[in-house]
């Protein structure tokens, strides 16, 4: 368990502390989702399973990296539910069942500067987001959530999603 938590310590301070550390080039690796958008310093690249992406500078070249870290990301809480909704259309009253699926992200920046956190949440087909603050960008089944944090602190995101999605 402490050789976890000190190579874990010593990623975080080779990452942020060594200018040449891949985050301001760009791979030529496929990789997944998150890790396609090189992160910048003072980010850190999620996916919706909390997995941090990032590259490493090895003996191959920069490559995709990702990685898992409780004190960092951690999706708290996930919630399923349904429930009936009522629209008026045409005069008709037109009874829909709703699906509703939440997750609640916790982040916390471990580093001395501020950091922007850039949560990529794919959205199964058919769904949509329904979250609020909404997601500052959509492309496709992703969302794209950007949360800046503070030195030490530690904030939440809740994010939501519909089907059918509301037109």
């Amino acid at each position: 368990m402490r050789d976890g938590i000190v190579s874990t310590i010593f990623f975080l301070v080779l990452s942020f502390g060594n200018p040449g550390n891949g985050y301001s080039q760009k791979s030529s690796v496929s990789a997944p989702l998150a890790s396609q958008n090189v992160a910048s310093p003072g980010e850190f690249h999620v996916d919706g399973g909390c997995r941090i992406h990032d590259t490493i500078a090895g003996a191959q070249g920069i490559q995709p990296h990702s990685y898992r870290d409780r004190g960092i990301c951690a999706v708290d809480t996930e919630h399923f539910s349904s429930r009936p909704e009522t629209d008026i259309v045409n005069s008709q009253r037109k009874r829909v069942s709703v699906a509703i699926r939440e997750h609640t992200f916790t982040f916390h920046n471990p580093t001395q500067e501020p950091t922007t956190f850039v949560l990529d949440q794919t959205v199964p087909r058919g769904w949509q987001v329904d979250s609020d603050p909404a997601p500052g960008k959509v492309s496709g089944t992703v969302a794209t959530f950007l949360l800046s944090v503070d030195p030490g602190q530690t904030v939440s995101l809740h994010v939501g999603e519909r089907n059918p999605p509301r037109n």
